[in-house]
């Protein structure tokens, strides 16, 4: 997120926001990210090799948990964009009400 649409969200967003990307930044988050990845594809080749459903639905839901952790950076980048488009989305509304 560029300055000018950091500088648009309230101060405890852009507090929470800079938390976040500094913690994403971190050589152990990059580590987990890996290890997460390589752990979503373990999954993936214990249920083709799984011989019951409950086993198959197990690496599914756990393959699951390790993309939504792998996904997180993305959601929160996207989380925090959402907001900064409502905010413009609104001023854009407010300065055409005024030209009416």
């Amino acid at each position: 997120m560029d300055q000018d649409s950091l500088a648009l969200l309230s101060a405890q967003d852009q507090e929470m926001y800079l938390a976040h990307t500094r913690r994403f930044a971190t050589e152990d988050w990059q580590a987990l990210m890996e290890w997460c990845k390589e752990q979503a594809i373990n999954c993936s080749a214990r249920e083709l090799m799984s011989g019951k459903w409950e086993d198959i639905l197990v690496c599914r839901g756990e393959k699951r948990a390790y993309e939504a952790l792998v996904g997180l950076e993305q959601s929160v980048e996207m989380e925090y964009q959402a907001k900064v488009d409502d905010i413009n989305a609104k001023r854009i509304a407010e300065l055409e009400s005024e030209y009416e």
